[in-house]
């Protein structure tokens, strides 16, 4: 196997289409020598079928390399339905560990032994080259410890996201009880839709079962935010709805701006949705919590 760097192998080309005649000396006179070798042919039919090739400049450069590394974890049908977010975040990891791994060095006292090597020198090549290989098996195992984090948030009371919508009924009584004005009520109904239309396109595009991993994370990690929000703002008082939501609001813009795969890149309006979803089956309360039935 002849192995050298996409610049130098377009320049070779380069060189033998603009001088097919030119004697070659150094690296290029190598891999000529190599490539004959390897396929029993003679130099002259290696240089000619050379100068035929056309590279189609399609090798990604360096700054492209993460976009196409996530969408060819994509194409691999274990991570198939996974979003661009998340495939992004195994990309970066898969790199960084590609890059670990080519900055390796022949460890020092292997290095000070390798003498005793029939041929040090091809010894410790190989020793430099085993250490900085990654197998199919280390690649796989570094996108499924990103892609199949057992951290994945779930919760008791999971939503089934194929009978939405769930209404507004139960949402409007208890943001009323809070003291919550008319228009945050109204704006938080549309949340609330946007959240279900998010969902349900979840649902059609990665199955019920991604869906309702996805609303379960998205679920408890807004749920715990307005929790914190309410043990911050619960008084004896009738009305601490407004300033429990104005808490929530800010978590949860602080949230969507932060850039964290967590979320799946949802906008701050479909957290404060997930919010108003809570609120409808009754996991979230904007004041004490009260028998809506008898209210």
């Amino acid at each position: 196997m002849v192995r050298v760097s996409a610049p130098f192998f377009s320049s070779l080309l380069e060189t033998i289409r603009t001088k097919p005649n030119s004697q070659l000396s150094g690296t290029p006179k190598e891999v000529v020598e190599k490539l004959r070798d390897q396929c029993s042919c003679s130099k002259k039919a290696v240089i000619k079928t050379l100068s035929r090739l056309r590279l189609d400049g399609t090798v990604p450069k360096f700054e492209d390399i993460t976009g196409n590394v996530a969408f060819a974890i994509g194409d691999l049908e274990e991570f198939k339905l996974r979003s661009l977010p998340e495939l992004t975040s195994a990309a970066i990891v898969l790199i960084n560990a590609i890059i670990q791994a080519s900055a390796l060095t022949c460890h020092a006292p292997i290095r000070s032994h390798i003498v005793l090597a029939t041929d040090p020198e091809e010894a410790q090549t190989k020793e430099v080259i085993f250490k900085k290989r990654l197998t199919a098996a280390d690649v796989l195992s570094i996108i499924r410890a990103v892609l199949n984090d057992p951290s994945t948030l779930t919760t008791v009371l999971p939503l089934d996201v194929s009978k939405l919508p769930l209404g507004h009924h139960l949402l409007e009584r208890k943001m009323a009880a809070g003291g919550i004005s008319f228009q945050s009520i109204d704006v938080a109904k549309d949340h609330q839709r946007s959240a279900e239309y998010i969902l349900q396109s979840w649902f059609h595009k990665y199955g019920p079962e991604s869906a309702r991993k996805r609303y379960e994370q998205l679920d408890v990690i807004v749920r715990t935010e307005c929790a914190e929000a309410f043990d911050n703002h619960v008084t004896a008082e009738k009305f601490f709805g407004p300033a429990m939501l104005s808490e929530v609001r800010q978590r949860l813009r602080d949230l969507a701006t932060s850039g964290s795969p967590d979320t799946y890149n949802v906008r701050y309006e479909h957290l404060l949705g997930f919010a108003s979803l809570a609120t409808q089956e009754c996991k979230v309360w904007w004041s004490e919590p009260f028998s809506v039935e008898e209210s």
